[in-house]
């Protein structure tokens, strides 16, 4: 009896660890170029709205949890940030790290596009961290503009 009751418990187990690596994979599939940093380098408004036409996920996660947001943030690109708040892009999204676009922001103008966009600049990751910590440590851009 206990011998069926590990082949069946493993059997399970095997059948779970499938369905999720499938379930996974198929998140990447969906995220496409929205969601791979290297893109984000080259890629133009125009190219951000073609990847969206053609129906890409505007919330879709990328393997640190992070929307298309949260990286046109990390990137500075303004147009990619309206263009994404647009298409009904979340301004509070949480990534692996609790973080919101806020907390990946590198300049002013990505915080201060997300502030206006009704982003909680004391929204807390789960270090504890808020925008606020970021902005400090980045220096002068994102400082300055929150000092104001």
């Amino acid at each position: 009896m206990t011998v069926k009751i590990f082949n069946k418990v493993d059997n399970m187990r095997a059948i779970l660890i499938a369905l999720l690596m499938t379930i996974a994979s198929q998140a990447g599939a969906e995220c496409g170029n929205l969601c791979d940093g290297r893109w984000s380098d080259t890629a133009t408004k125009a190219d951000l709205q073609v990847e969206l036409d053609a129906g890409a996920d505007v919330m879709a996660l990328n393997d640190e949890g992070k929307t298309r947001l949260h990286i046109a943030a990390a990137f500075g690109k303004p147009k990619h940030i309206y263009t994404l708040l647009s298409a009904g892009a979340d301004v509070m999204a949480r990534d692996g790290y609790d973080y919101t676009p806020p907390h990946d922001a590198e300049t002013s103008e990505a915080i201060e596009i997300l502030l206006a966009a009704g982003a909680d600049i004391t929204a807390q990751g789960r270090n504890g961290f808020t925008p606020l910590h970021g902005a400090k440590t980045l220096g002068s851009g994102p400082i300055n503009f929150l000092r104001i």
